[in-house]
């Protein structure tokens, strides 16, 4: 599993490299700014949100990185902690109940291979049941944990891309709003535009 997230990390890296000397390549030809002119690009920020908080570092968007990234990494642990208690709980319950069984012998003198009859195990029904129920449980947490960490994918896609197309987005103070409370205590809402 982990080597599968590392091939497709490493992957998706190498990707995001390439679409960047692309966009250096691409800035190196004089274009005229018009105000369609845009200094991000959306698909190198959605490229680069493979790793949760890249797209906002490459969109400046310096505070979001850690938290995506950090989130990333940690239902990610959850993931494999859960995941390595389900298969513990797993083999418990395939142990506490598996039947006996003879291998046959090919040979007299050879009783290396023989598998000797395997008896019930002393656990209770109640045991049983809950080894079963911890095995559900743990799985149920590894894929709700999974379901969070698309989640945090798609958020950080998501923002990525919106980021990327709003950076260069003119926030002057000619359109302006305060909220407040009013000389008698009443909640006030106000509204301001300067040409």
């Amino acid at each position: 599993m982990l080597r599968i997230v590392f091939i497709l990390s490493v992957l998706f890296i190498s990707c995001g490299q390439l679409s960047a000397q692309t966009d250096i390549q691409d800035s190196s030809i004089t274009t005229p700014r018009t105000s369609d002119y845009m200094s991000k690009s959306p698909s190198g920020a959605l490229w680069r949100s493979v790793i949760p908080g890249w797209g906002q570092y490459y969109n400046e968007e310096y505070w979001k990185a850690p938290i995506l990234f950090g989130s990333a990494v940690g239902l990610s642990g959850l993931i494999v902690y859960f995941n390595s208690e389900y298969q513990n709980y797993s083999d418990q319950l395939e142990n506490a109940t598996k039947k006996g069984s003879k291998i046959p012998i090919e040979s007299v003198e050879d009783l290396s291979d023989t598998y000797f009859p395997i008896t019930k195990s002393k656990l209770t029904d109640f045991e049983i049941r809950q080894i079963k129920g911890n095995k559900e449980s743990f799985r149920d947490s590894r894929d709700m944990m999974a379901f969070y960490l698309l989640g945090i994918y798609i958020i950080s896609a998501v923002d990525a891309y919106v980021g990327a197309h709003l950076y260069d987005f003119n926030v002057d103070d000619e359109i302006g709003y305060n909220v407040g409370i009013n000389s008698i205590g009443l909640p006030e809402l106000s509204f301001s535009y300067s040409f």
